[in-house]
């Protein structure tokens, strides 16, 4: 039976370059109009992971290459470092030690509504240049910053630019209890860094 089938299949396959299910006009070499189950998948040893889009719903292979993980990245303190103030450490990551420059290339203070007279919303910008440059360009990024102090500060982290030698965060502290005088966070603050290639 199986034999039959491959040949009713076969000159289907030599003339046709798209096949469409529940659909006359398919965009795709196999486009499926409905749900979808994949009965029996075998645990491989590739990397390759399927995604799909959410504009067009297009299944396609991502390369999952692996990760590294930058811990305790400084976040340089905000009320002693103004644009343009630099410094660096050294973190290690699979056995590899890097230098890390970090720059202040943007720095606000100022109040919102919603804080009273003596306190502060505060951000920075801080450029981060990595060397050596790491192994690839990361896909993604995931900035998770955590306070070790007794200080009762927040934060959140961004980045707006990430190649495999730079790092640009954006900073903000969260917290409403940013009672310091009018001036930016003063404790020493870090986040994690995690790079997915």
């Amino acid at each position: 039976m199986k034999k039959i089938l491959f040949f009713f299949l076969l000159p289907f396959c030599v003339f046709s370059q798209q096949v469409g299910i529940n659909t006359t006009d398919p965009k795709a070499t196999l486009d499926v109009n409905g749900n979808m189950l994949i009965r029996d998948v075998p645990i491989g040893t590739s990397d390759d992971i399927l995604t799909i889009s959410e504009t067009d719903n297009v299944v396609t292979k991502f390369n999952f290459k692996g990760f590294d993980l930058l811990n305790r990245m400084l976040i340089p303190s905000c009320s002693i470092n103004t644009v343009g103030a630099t410094g660096s450490f050294n973190r290690v990551a699979r056995g590899v030690t890097y230098v890390i420059n970090w720059e202040v290339v943007g720095r606000n203070t100022g109040s919102a509504a919603n804080l009273s007279s003596n306190e502060t919303a505060s951000r920075m910008k801080i450029k981060y240049t990595i060397t050596p440059p790491l192994p690839s360009v990361p896909l993604i990024a995931f900035l998770t910053p955590f306070n070790e102090s007794n200080y009762p500060d927040a934060f959140v982290a961004s980045y707006s630019e990430l190649t495999n030698s730079t790092i640009t965060a954006q900073i903000v502290r969260a917290d409403m209890n940013s009672f310091d005088g009018g001036i930016c966070w003063a404790g020493q603050f870090y986040f994690d860094l995690i790079l997915f290639y």
